[in-house]
């Protein structure tokens, strides 16, 4: 589950994106829902993962992501 952790940043995001391209078409309880839902599943993504990690030894409770380079510039990369 700690891998897929990334999906709690990008649901939130990925609903307000949809938000602000369909937004004004849906009812507003429908974008209630669908904002609450996407807020949730990121909530209970992060909370499954916190409980995988707590599995772990506690040496092992460490996880680095470097999923890509966000800045490349000659001798300066900043890693996101």
């Amino acid at each position: 589950m700690v891998n897929l952790l990334w999906l709690a940043v990008a649901l939130p995001l990925m609903s307000c994106i949809f938000f602000a391209v369909a937004g004004a078409r849906l009812v507003p309880r429908t974008v209630a829902v669908i904002g609450c839902a996407a807020v949730f599943a990121a909530f209970v993504i992060v909370v499954l993962a916190t409980f995988d990690l707590a599995r772990l030894a506690p040496i092992e409770r460490v996880r680095l992501s470097a999923g890509w380079s966000w800045l490349d510039g000659g001798m300066l990369t900043v890693r996101a």
